[in-house]
């Protein structure tokens, strides 16, 4: 435990009270962001008045059992035509079997957004935290809109475990690429570590063993392997990563404080104590808050692996004795706040655009694949046709052919080679000084 943490225990107490009573009922985005009515308007297009999703899941259910292939725009009219939560576990059947044939790589941005919008307004918010860490078999990616649009909801909720799992999961596709998702992505995490709780972690203790042996086959053992990005499943790993990754560019002290702090979540002890280092020296001035993060966490280590850090407790003393006493969460709300006010008109509007621009590209989706449908029967029934002719010909001209079908015939006939009996005998030669034998004509009844 470094030296000051009991110190900071009744800071750290009034930073939680003080975090709770102001932001926990905070709801950055506005009601008009979800863009409810806009979304509703999909179910007007001609093609998804058409149509019934039982009756279409049960067709989608059988081409996939004959051939195993279903296009994009099969999968998104299904996902988009859903109005409830009957049709959820055929969603997540066609999504998971569509994922595994091919041609998943042809999925429309719209379907992505139409599986967050069915989990999300039937509650079932948890299968969908599934179905989303689960991208190997169901690739499902979140944009920057539905991003904020979960963050938001989970935030509402006070589901800071979940908003923290959105958060870490835009961490994994590595794109920083928006403002308010990265300050959004920087409140949520932060707030889990303030209680953390709610977040699930699959045990990675082995099994005790019952003296019992069990065989199991495999198809191929492979060797151990630790990617350290997708492999990660700790949550204080998963949380500082993100932490480090979103503000690799942020040049001002609150990026800066989250990035020492990422990397000591993180365990890069030698990156962090550097960057500790280097950022005194460049005049950063950390947050008292983020050091006592810091302080909790390295002192809830065990003392052996406390043993090695002696060189960053050295650098985050030296960072504590600089540090200013604020509030390194309420800056961070406080930041989200002003960038939404400036980023969330155009957010709305882009969506808003992108909702029309789906409408649009789902319909010429559609012609294409039915265009290339007729195409490919129209090369059938041609095939078909011309093999007709064939044997039409063959039976009209029959007997004008009949000779060079004899001929055809017997070039095909095989021909095998004459079978070995074995190595044949060489001939015995006959010298000059052979003598033949007498031959003497006995007659009949004679005795030799």
């Amino acid at each position: 435990m470094l030296p000051s943490l009991r110190v900071c225990r009744r800071g750290i107490a009034a930073a939680r009270h003080f975090g709770k009573s102001k932001f926990a009922h905070r709801n950055f985005m506005s009601a008009s962001f979800r863009c409810t009515e806009d979304w509703n308007k999909r179910l007007s297009s001609p093609i998804l008045q058409k149509v019934k999703v039982g009756d279409l899941f049960i067709e989608l259910d059988a081409r996939l059992n004959d051939t195993g292939v279903a296009t994009a725009a099969d999968i998104d009219i299904f996902a988009n035509a859903i109005r409830d939560d009957e049709h959820l576990d055929e969603l997540d059947d066609l999504l998971h079997r569509f994922r595994l044939g091919t041609g998943s790589e042809n999925t429309l941005p719209s379907t992505h957004h139409a599986v967050v919008r069915a989990y999300l307004d039937a509650g079932e918010t948890s299968e969908l935290l599934r179905i989303l860490d689960d991208r190997l078999n169901y690739g499902v990616f979140l944009d920057d809109y539905s991003n904020l649009l979960l963050m938001d909801h989970f935030v509402k909720q006070e589901d800071f475990a979940s908003a923290a799992k959105i958060a870490c999961m835009r961490m994994l596709q590595e794109d920083f690429s928006h403002p308010l998702v990265n300050y959004v992505s920087l409140f949520v995490c932060h707030k889990y570590l303030q209680s953390p709780a709610g977040w699930e972690v699959e045990s990675s203790e082995p099994e005790v063993d019952d003296g019992e042996e069990v065989r199991v086959r495999v198809t191929f053992l492979r060797n151990p392997f630790f990617d350290d990005h997708f492999d990660l499943r700790d949550p204080n790993a998963l949380i500082g990563k993100t932490f480090h990754l979103i503000t690799m560019n942020m040049d001002d002290d609150l990026g800066k404080n989250y990035h020492a702090l990422g990397l000591c979540l993180h365990k890069k002890w030698e990156a962090a104590e550097k960057f500790i280092t280097a950022a005194l020296k460049q005049g950063t001035k950390f947050h008292s808050s983020a050091i006592e993060v810091i302080d909790k966490f390295v002192g809830s280590l065990p003392e052996e692996e406390q043993k090695s850090l002696e060189s960053l407790k050295k650098a985050v003393t030296s960072a504590r004795d600089s540090a200013v006493e604020k509030d390194l969460l309420a800056e961070t709300a406080d930041k989200v706040k002003t960038l939404v006010l400036s980023e969330e008109p155009k957010i709305i509007k882009e969506q808003r655009q992108a909702f029309s621009a789906w409408e649009d590209q789902r319909e010429r989706v559609l012609k294409d694949e039915l265009e290339e449908l007729k195409k490919k029967k129209r090369l059938i029934e041609v095939d078909k046709m011309k093999q007709e002719l064939k044997e039409e010909e063959e039976q009209i001209f029959f007997f004008d052919n009949e000779d060079k079908m004899d001929i055809t015939i017997e070039n095909k006939r095989v021909r095998y080679p004459k079978k070995w009996v074995g190595k044949k005998k060489n001939k015995r030669e006959i010298g000059a000084e052979y003598v033949p034998p007498e031959i003497t004509v006995q007659k009949p009844g004679s005795r030799r």
